[in-house]
């Protein structure tokens, strides 16, 4: 039933540099996940955490800027401390911000950055300003009388919410501006403190904050343990030096984030080891270590004295001269694009690719205009020029994010495909009203199933036509054929982007159709119930018993199929006419009525402009799909138990960087918590065991390639399971991969919500169900268990 792994229980799983206070580690444990991990909810659930962590950085951070700027006429050591902040806060958002790029559009939050941006320049151009004439005022003036001074106001405590990595500016300027002050009593000091203790940092400390002011040394050296760590700060930001991403020296982002990485981290390190000056050069090699061959070859042309040991400073000041140097020239692209615009007699270096004339690009050619999208679109592709931005060569990494404005795909506007608009029907008064032959066919999923569909047969119709809806339902796979379809005058009506092949159910064999996909064929057919005597019919069998009745029609069957499922038998009863078919009889004709009636008109011609580079082209997640299906025909097998077991599918590069540590601080946060809240973890820990006594996961001795973090879920709703607990296989090792990002997603296999209520009205009770832990029946490769390890332990 269950796998065992070598090895027993561990005594200590972390490394020794990984130091947890007064508490040991939690034993590794192989989770054996059944299934994919829960990907979708847990990135929502980050992305979610990442907007509010933004969020919550960006609100304080714009409370002290207005704070600030009521105190611009302080004391300079005042402001000095104020501009550290600012300077360390915005350093903090900035971290955030490539966060958020990564989880949303870097336009979302875009102009909020720059107003903000705005806004700390101009503060800090006040404080300079203000420093620098009090400098000179003190130089002018070696004498002030007292009562010139100006009267100073109320100096804002800061707040410090139990971040280690906050601790070290709380505790400079809470101590210079509270602690040393000998004019303020203890139990004043004991105020100020308690004021400035939020979250977890006031419960650490929530028992002697009962007391008077005599505990306030007992609090401030309870505090001054707990967070003045220099080993913990010295390996953090030693080893945020020595897991820097490889330099891209043409990335301006990537040099500044790389230049602000290296000066924080050495300045920390420097000030927490008190390390001499001479161990620069070893900083200097370990950032050399980043760059790769080009960006070397570029230092070394920097470089004067090539046979000495390098310097930091002059590595230092080839990335601030490089930073510069691609500033200026990011700056300059804006005033080119008004100079194509204003100035018409410009003589640029580019020629247009299509009239060859210079002056202007590929966008503003006028005779590359005149010409329709297909021809423009055609020409492009054969020229292998960017769809995108219609100025770089095919394949080359377009940094454009332009979108066309019409269909928000990835080509420009100008290769647009325009779609003609449907011509009106008009209704006219008829005698009588028209019943078109329907019937009920049972269509092949892509899985191997049948699907019940209802069909127009239509001999009017060249082709055979399909809803978009039912192709989804079906799962159809999809090859790219661009059909324009009209029906009565030759009018386009409609276009078509998609293709699929059909196979219906039929005797002696299976019909393999090519059927055209549109987003929606017509009406319910008929239009109004028919009046018809169902006894005259009842010894036929009907290929749709309810033919009289208005339906969806998922299906149009063309005249392509019509020919291969007639048979021999025709029959007239009451003015309607039944032929015999494959499917059984069908029904047609008109039936006099008084009424005012719509007339459908299904004759259509198709007419064919398939584009050459585009038959053969699969969508992106078809050809994924194709991946893990035929990755998981290879690889499944099942146990002498006969529980299916599968393989992760992954990519070509699987390569991940050290997860544990950051699992470790996570599994820390998550004892915290479970420490403050004993209900939570008397689920929680209940949750665990029953992984453990089903044998779901057990307790391993050796060294995983992925941490799992995991967290509690809570919903009170729910009928069984009130807390859950969720594996984060979103979580970012120390190379910016997670275990999902070197995973293929596979197909959808569970049906829409949307499909599955709407079949829901065809009868009168429905039945729902839940097998319980089913991801937990299949299970995992044992070479893939090592990609699914976590941290757990009952108790500290």
């Amino acid at each position: 039933k269950n796998e065992k792994i070598k090895g027993e229980s561990v005594e200590n799983t972390f490394p020794k540099s990984n130091t947890v206070p007064k508490s040991n580690p939690p034993p590794t444990l192989n989770l054996e996940m059944r299934g994919h991990p829960e990907k979708e909810g847990i990135a929502q659930n980050n992305a979610l955490k990442v907007e509010q962590a933004f969020r919550n950085n960006v609100g304080q951070f714009r409370v002290y800027l207005e704070d600030t700027s009521k105190l611009i006429d302080s004391s300079p050591d005042f402001l000095k401390i104020r501009k550290n902040k600012i300077e360390f806060l915005w350093h903090k958002i900035d971290n955030l911000i490539e966060q958020v790029n990564s989880h949303f559009e870097s336009s979302l939050f875009e102009e909020e950055i720059s107003e903000l941006e705005f806004d700390k320049q101009n503060i800090l151009t006040a404080i300079n300003s203000r420093l620098s004439g009090t400098i000179n005022k003190a130089e002018m003036s070696t004498v002030v009388k007292a009562e010139e001074l100006p009267t100073l106001p109320k100096i804002q405590i800061p707040t410090f919410f139990g971040d280690s990595k906050e601790w070290d500016l709380f505790n400079e300027l809470f101590t210079e501006l509270i602690h040393v002050r000998e004019d303020l009593s203890p139990s004043l000091k004991f105020n100020y403190l308690k004021s400035a203790l939020k979250g977890e940092a006031r419960n650490v400390v929530t028992h002697l904050l009962l007391g008077s002011g005599e505990n306030y040394e007992a609090t401030w050296e309870f505090l001054t343990k707990r967070y003045e760590n220099k080993r913990n700060i010295f390996s953090d930001h030693m080893n945020r030096l020595m897991d820097m991403p490889n330099l891209n020296l043409e990335s301006n982002k990537q040099i500044k984030t790389f230049i602000d990485t290296i000066n924080e981290s050495i300045y920390i390190i420097k000030l927490k080891a008190q390390l001499p000056e001479d161990v620069d050069a070893i900083f200097a090699h370990i950032i050399l270590r980043k760059f790769n061959k080009e960006s070397l070859n570029l230092y070394e042309s920097h470089v004067k004295k090539t046979k000495e040991i390098q310097a930091l400073s002059d590595v230092m000041d080839f990335l601030e001269q490089r930073l510069n140097s691609i500033s200026s020239f990011s700056q300059e692209v804006k005033p080119v694009k008004k100079m194509i615009n204003n100035n018409k007699n410009k003589n640029y270096s580019d020629n247009c690719a299509y009239c060859k004339l210079p002056g202007h690009y590929l966008i503003q050619c006028h005779k590359f205009k005149i010409m329709n999208p297909a021809e423009r679109s055609d020409w492009v592709r054969k020229n292998g020029i960017c769809l995108r931005c219609l100025r770089h060569p095919f394949g080359k990494k377009c940094i454009s994010e332009q979108l066309c404005s019409t269909c928000r795909k990835p080509h420009h506007t100008l290769l647009h495909f325009a779609g003609h608009n449907p011509e009106k029907v008009n209704t006219c008064r008829t005698t009588g009203q028209a019943l078109l032959a329907t019937a009920l066919i049972q269509v092949k999923s892509r899985y191997g199933g049948f699907e019940q569909l209802r069909a127009l047969i239509d001999s009017g119709s060249q082709s055979t036509i399909i809803s978009e809806e039912s192709a989804q339902i079906l799962k159809l796979k999809k090859f790219r054929s661009h059909t324009e379809i009209s029906g009565v005058s030759s009018t386009g009506t409609c276009i078509s982007k998609h293709k699929a092949v059909i196979s219906i159910r039929n005797s002696p064999k299976n019909l393999e159709i090519e059927a055209i996909i549109l987003p929606k064929l017509m009406k319910a057919l008929p239009v109004n119930t028919i009046n018809v005597d169902q006894k005259k019919w009842k010894n036929f069998k009907l290929a749709d018993p309810d033919f009289n009745k208005p339906g969806r029609i998922d299906l149009i069957i063309g005249a392509d199929v019509y020919t291969h499922i007639l048979q021999n038998g025709v029959i007239k009863i009451d003015g309607l006419l039944g032929q015999k078919t494959d499917f059984g009889w069908i029904v047609s004709g008109c039936k006099k009525s008084k009424g005012k009636e719509t007339i459908v008109a299904t004759t259509i011609e198709i007419k064919e402009l398939d584009r050459y580079w585009e038959v053969e082209e699969e969508e992106k997640d078809d050809i994924e799909s194709e991946i893990c299906e035929n990755k998981f025909i290879k690889t499944t097998k099942k146990d002498s138990d006969g529980r299916y077991i599968v393989s992760i599918p992954f990519k070509e590069d699987v390569t991940l960087g050290d997860s544990k540590k950051q699992a470790i601080a996570r599994y820390m946060n998550l004892e915290k918590k479970l420490k403050r809240n004993e209900k939570l973890k008397v689920d929680y820990t209940k949750f665990m065991n029953e992984y453990m006594d089903l044998g779901h996961m057990i307790e391993v001795s050796d060294e995983g390639k992925y941490f799992l973090p995991h967290q509690a879920v809570i919903r009170d709703s729910s009928l069984t399971t009130k807390l859950r607990v969720v594996f984060d296989a979103s979580a970012k090792t120390t190379n910016n991969k997670s275990l999902n990002d070197i995973m293929w997603v596979g197909p959808r296999v569970q049906k829409d919500i949307f499909d599955i209520i709407i079949k829901w009205r065809k009868w009168e009770f429905v039945v729902s169900a839940d097998i319980e832990k089913m991801y937990r029946q299949i299970r995992i490769d044992n070479n893939d268990q090592k990609y699914q390890y976590i941290l757990w332990r009952n108790s500290p």
